[in-house]
C-alpha cells in the first residue's frame, strides 16, 4: 500500500523521484497519485535529510526528471515553494517572458553536463529565484527582472538556513547567484580589462563554476 508506506516513511517520497531518475524509471500512476496525496507529511522529516535525498537527486545525470516529478507531486512546494513559484507566464500586450521554472531545471541540466558537484548544481536551481519577485512590465522594455541577483542572494541566505546549509556552502551558493550575470555583461563594447581583472579578484577559485553557471543560463538559441 504507498499510501501507508509514505505516510510511515515521507522520505521515500523523495527517494522514488531520485530513483525514477537514476534508473529511468517511470513511476506507477497509483504510487505517483499517493506521492501527491502524501505530500505534506514531508513536512515532518527534519531538514537535514530532506537536503541530503534531495541532493541526491541534484548529483543524478539529468535532475531535471526528478524535479519535475517533486513539482507535478507537490513535493517541491514542501520544502521549496520558492522554486515552484518560477512557474508560469504572464502576457502582457502581446509580451511574454519565458517560464522560469523550466528555464532553471534545463539550467540545472546544462550544469549536470559540465560539473558532477550537487552544490553547483543547487546554485543554477537557485539562480533565478527571485525573478517573480521582482517581475515588472516596463513600456518600452517589456519583462524586467532589475536586481533579481541581488534579491536571489537574500532569498537563496534564507533558503539555505531553512535547509540547514553550512556557511560555507551558504557562501558559495550565494556568491554565484550574486555574481550570475556579470560575465555576460561584460562581453559588452567598451568593456575594460579591468573590469575583468575585477571579477576574476572576486570570484578567486570559484570563477570556473561561475563561469560553468553562465553558460548552462544560456537555454536558448541566442549563444
Amino acid at each position: 500500500d504507498p499510501d501507508l508506506t509514505f505516510h510511515e516513511d515521507p522520505l521515500r517520497m523523495l527517494r522514488a523521484a531520485r530513483i525514477a531518475d537514476e534508473l529511468h524509471f517511470s513511476i506507477e500512476p497509483e504510487t505517483l497519485r499517493a506521492v501527491e496525496r502524501n505530500a505534506e507529511r514531508l513536512s515532518i522529516v527534519s531538514e537535514e535529510r530532506v537536503r541530503d535525498e534531495f541532493f541526491k537527486l541534484l548529483a543524478t545525470p539529468t535532475p531535471s526528471v526528478g524535479l519535475w516529478l517533486l513539482y507535478g507531486t507537490r513535493l517541491l512546494d514542501q520544502f521549496l515553494p520558492e522554486i515552484s513559484a518560477l512557474a508560469g507566464v504572464e502576457e502582457v500586450f502581446g509580451y511574454k517572458h519565458k517560464d522560469n521554472l523550466s528555464h532553471t531545471f534545463a539550467v540545472v541540466d546544462n550544469l549536470a553536463a559540465f560539473s558532477p558537484n550537487p552544490l553547483l548544481r543547487y546554485a543554477g536551481l537557485l539562480h533565478d529565484v527571485a525573478k517573480p519577485a521582482t517581475k515588472k512590465f516596463i513600456q518600452g522594455r517589456g519583462w524586467t527582472f532589475d536586481m533579481h541577483e541581488h534579491v536571489g542572494k537574500k532569498m537563496a541566505k534564507d533558503i539555505n538556513r531553512r535547509l540547514r546549509l553550512s556557511t560555507s556552502d551558504s557562501i558559495y551558493v550565494c556568491k554565484l547567484i550574486r555574481w550570475h550575470l556579470q560575465p555576460i555583461a561584460l562581453m559588452d563594447d567598451g568593456i575594460t580589462d579591468s573590469a575583468v581583472r575585477r571579477l576574476i579578484v572576486t570570484m578567486e577559485d570559484m570563477l570556473s563554476d561561475l563561469l560553468m553557471l553562465c553558460r548552462s543560463d544560456i537555454t536558448t538559441g541566442n549563444q
